[in-house]
């Protein structure tokens, strides 16, 4: 239906997936060899940033620092079972909260560097970090396992072994994998997040999911309208085995209101205030983790943080610069919109 050439971004990465699937059932010769050569290419790249990533979970395991694969290494090593059918960027390594400084001291000995140095005050604003070692490695350091944060100790405690590379470590629960698929791939990104449907049918077929924990942990977590919201989708429109009652079950119409208007702003375009929204969902979930959280401060304080300034009264100004830039851009229609504010310092979309 799609010629080749004009497939997107989040179409291409799903290609390998269907060369993978499909295979010689692809009749296009062309297509087929194409298909072929992603799947090649993203098993190439994988196995280089798993190899790059053993290094490091070895010297965390050194450390006395257990980690635990989330996402994409997870998902390939254990439920797509082929390095070449799931293309991911980096490879996502959880450590508890208050070993992530500990954690980024020993990548930093292994040669790796975060995106802006010191990286450790990133663990007072952010759920993750990235880290690089000068060439193909990249690791997002978790201290949370989402965006959407709270406590992570059920995760641990239902965590199994896997082994990537040759390293040791950890990975969630099909259950718990599949809660952190659908948290993470439901909210509104610039480009289509395609992936998390393929991910979250193929836990589903590959492995015997819990839907009593699945439930459970989805309220507690305050993740039950995204939850029951993504396994409607791929129940209806894939056929994924999910029971009928387990959408109900979350029961997201009785989840708290603040959790209910997170989701409307997550699905919502990008502008002020759908920022706002999820800047104040973050900071309440913080707040709430208490002793779990390395810092939580008041509202306006982390959103300074979150922007890269030192001192909330910095906040006005920048937002007045922000309205302005786009007023003037509104009145100039047909010219090509220039920036005309940079960034913040350290600026990162809050659920990303």
């Amino acid at each position: 239906m799609v010629d080749f050439d004009y497939a997107d971004g989040p179409e291409l990465r799903l290609l390998p997936l269907a060369y993978a699937n499909l295979g010689d059932a692809i009749r296009d010769d062309a297509v087929f060899g194409r298909a072929g050569g992603l799947f090649r290419r993203t098993w190439t790249q994988n196995q280089l940033l798993f190899d790059r990533a053993a290094g490091a979970l070895s010297a965390l395991a050194n450390a006395g620092i257990e980690p635990m694969l989330l996402k994409g290494a997870a998902l390939s090593v254990l439920h797509y079972r082929s390095a070449g059918a799931r293309p991911m960027a980096d490879v996502d390594v959880l450590v508890p909260p208050f070993g992530a400084e500990r954690a980024m001291a020993v990548l930093r000995a292994e040669g790796w560097r975060g995106e802006a140095e010191p990286a450790e005050r990133q663990i007072r604003i952010h759920h993750s970090y990235p880290f690089r070692d000068g060439g193909v490695g990249h690791i997002d350091l978790h201290w949370f396992s989402l965006w959407q944060s709270s406590s992570d100790r059920p995760l641990w405690g239902a965590a199994r072994p896997l082994e990537l590379a040759g390293a040791a470590a950890l990975a969630p629960s099909p259950s718990d994998l599949l809660l952190v698929v659908c948290a993470h791939g439901t909210p509104r990104q610039p480009e289509p997040a395609f992936r998390w449907i393929a991910d979250a049918v193929t836990v589903i077929r590959t492995a015997e999911v819990d839907w009593d924990r699945f439930a459970a942990e989805a309220r507690r977590r305050n993740l039950a309208v995204a939850a029951a919201a993504a396994l409607r989708y791929v129940r209806e429109e894939l056929g994924a085995e999910v029971p009928e009652d387990v959408p109900a079950r979350l029961a997201p119409e009785r989840a708290p209101r603040w959790e209910r208007a997170a989701y409307r702003a997550q699905s919502s375009p990008a502008g002020p205030a759908r920022t706002t929204r999820l800047l104040l969902e973050r900071n309440r979930r913080m707040r709430m983790l208490r002793d779990e959280a390395p810092w939580h401060p008041g509202f306006l304080t982390y959103a300074a943080s979150i922007w890269g300034f030192e001192r909330p009264w910095e906040l006005p100004a920048h937002a007045a610069r922000r309205v302005f830039a786009g007023a003037a851009a509104r009145v100039r229609p047909g010219r090509t919109r220039a920036r005309t504010v940079p960034p913040a310092r350290g600026n990162r979309d809050p659920a990303s």
